[in-house]
């Protein structure tokens, strides 16, 4: 199992530090709990919009992440 890229880790810490579940993050997407921790650990990564909407529901803006964790074009 790979580590989750670190955009996706930046999501995860933020989520924890909410206080939001998997479960209860996963509601607000759209999507399953089994997906969110998929996406969290590294096994799966998300569609462009459910990145986004992940974001917002942490209150984060993907332009606002530091640019370590942002994707890279390559």
């Amino acid at each position: 199992m790979s580590a989750a890229h670190p955009l996706i880790a930046q999501l995860a810490a933020r989520r924890r530090e909410l206080g939001l579940s998997q479960e209860r993050l996963a509601a607000r997407i759209y999507v399953g709990s089994r997906t969110v921790s998929w996406w969290e650990t590294g096994r799966s990564w998300p569609p462009v919009d459910r990145i986004e909407s992940y974001a917002k529901a942490v209150g984060m803006r993907l332009a606002l992440l530091p640019a370590d964790a942002r994707v890279d074009n390559e």
